[in-house]
């Protein structure tokens, strides 16, 4: 008896166990949200390790401020600021944004339209190749990023894990979060997103 089994590209297989991988983590993070009882807007802060930085994101407990909230080291889960009480939790985007540093595609830089767009085109469209293209518009500290033709096997994640999306933003808000974060050494809080047939777009407050 001859089996055939269908054959799928492997650009098509790999995306598919990466979307399983990524609704795997959006789903743990449901859970732990649940179990803090916590569904606010996360805070993308960069932190300094030893040889290196990074980024972290810090959700609010018990309506806690986001008035000058920073990290000065990595923590545990729980980051207690005077009477301010915040989960503490590693992105998404954080190894991406150790490989980019690594490489040296990412930098600190001053805020500009220009230079977040050429950081985020070549991160998401040349490496990452989740989208076709990156416009970015920024006014004042609010940052608009406007993805072309972006994977859509992404866009379901808002439904099922309302907590986990709200709080960290889509996988693409996180990755864009954590990269402006980073490279502006500012704070970042996802506002909005928008998911259309052709095109996503994110809305960002640098704080």
């Amino acid at each position: 008896t001859l089996i055939v089994i269908p054959y799928e590209e492997r650009e098509v297989a790999f995306l598919k166990g990466l979307t399983y991988l990524v609704y795997d983590f959006y789903a743990d993070i449901e859970k732990l949200l649940k179990e803090f009882n916590v569904n606010g807007k996360g805070i993308y802060t960069p932190v300094d390790f030893s040889e290196s930085r990074s980024v972290r994101v810090l959700i609010p407990i018990k309506g806690a401020s986001y008035d000058n909230v920073s990290l000065d080291r990595d923590i545990g889960l729980v980051y207690v600021s005077g009477e301010d009480i915040f989960v503490n939790l590693v992105p998404i985007g954080f190894t991406l944004i150790r490989t980019f540093e690594k490489e040296g595609v990412i930098m600190g830089l001053e805020l500009s339209e220009l230079s977040v767009q050429d950081i985020l085109s070549k991160c998401l469209v040349d490496l990452l190749e989740v989208c076709s293209s990156v416009n970015t518009a920024l006014i004042g500290k609010r940052l608009t990023v406007t993805l072309d033709n972006p994977i859509k096997e992404f866009y379901e994640l808002t439904k099922l894990y309302p907590r986990a999306t709200n709080s960290l933003g889509s996988l693409y808000a996180s990755i864009i979060a954590s990269i402006v974060s980073y490279t502006v050494k500012g704070n970042v809080r996802v506002v909005e997103e928008e998911f259309h047939r052709k095109r996503a777009v994110v809305r960002l407050e640098i704080i």
